[in-house]
């Protein structure tokens, strides 16, 4: 099977690094998407997850709106 994890926080590196794990074990195709947060890219880093990059970081609530537009159009 294919999964994929969106990271919008870096607490989500840490509730969903265990799942990653276990459903790679076990022979499914696992895809790691975030922004481009640089807790978040040194947190997957550090578990040694591989990841894709597709939005920016952006502050404010209309920006972040067309963050998650842009994001979701990306997956």
């Amino acid at each position: 099977m294919r999964i994929t994890f969106d990271i919008g926080h870096p607490g989500h590196v840490h509730f969903f690094k265990n799942a990653v794990r276990k459903l790679q074990d076990r022979g499914h195709e696992i895809a790691i998407t975030s922004g481009d947060k640089d807790a978040a890219i040194a947190l997957l880093w550090s578990y040694g997850m591989s990841y894709h990059v597709i939005g920016k970081s952006r502050k404010g609530l209309v920006r972040l709106f067309f963050e998650m537009v842009a994001r979701a159009s990306r997956l």
